[in-house]
């Protein structure tokens, strides 16, 4: 799996996770966090997601984001 906040710039592939540790930045913003699940370990991406995060600067509590099935991704700041 990798990992996007604008679709083009990915983190290096890494093995599947039921979590994610993942960083905004920027202004309070509407942000979407893009992922790639490589399910025949050719890394091509053969699964994308995304989904859509409210992000405010100010809040300090990480938002917990489900993907599907029991995966989650949690957004840090």
């Amino acid at each position: 799996m990798r990992f996007s906040n604008d679709g083009e710039n990915r983190s290096a592939w890494e093995p599947y996770a039921t979590t994610k540790s993942w960083t905004l930045s920027g202004a309070s913003d509407t942000k979407t966090v893009y992922t790639q699940f490589d399910i025949d370990n050719d890394s091509v991406g053969d699964v994308s997601m995304s989904d859509t995060i409210l992000y405010h600067v100010t809040d300090t509590t990480a938002p917990v984001i489900t993907l599907s099935g029991n995966s989650t991704i949690t957004i840090t700041q």
